[in-house]
């Protein structure tokens, strides 16, 4: 799996990459999620941003830590789509 991710220094704006990994623990932490739904949040961005496929995670960390990558990029979409949503209708009350 190494050898299909490429190495992340920073995020689109500039911060470490290391901040993302860390809020997204914390976010899953403050739900009362379990180690290996924190452990999924923080491989998610491997399959979603790198040529790895499911798989490759699935095989090294078993088939429930895979499923939860996949729940846990479904969560975390849901909750960016909903803090965008409540940002453009804070705007629009400002304006």
């Amino acid at each position: 799996m190494q050898k299909n991710c490429t190495v992340v220094n920073e995020e689109k704006n500039g911060d470490p990459y290391i901040y993302h990994l860390l809020s997204t623990a914390y976010f899953l932490a403050q739900m009362q999620m379990g180690p290996k739904t924190i452990i999924a949040g923080d491989l998610h961005d491997i399959v979603e941003d790198t040529p790895v496929t499911i798989k490759e995670p699935e095989s090294i960390f078993g088939e429930e830590v895979a499923n939860l990558v996949e729940s846990v990029t479904m969560l975390l979409d849901h909750a960016y789509q909903q803090s965008l949503k409540q940002s453009q209708e804070m705007k629009k009350l400002h304006q």
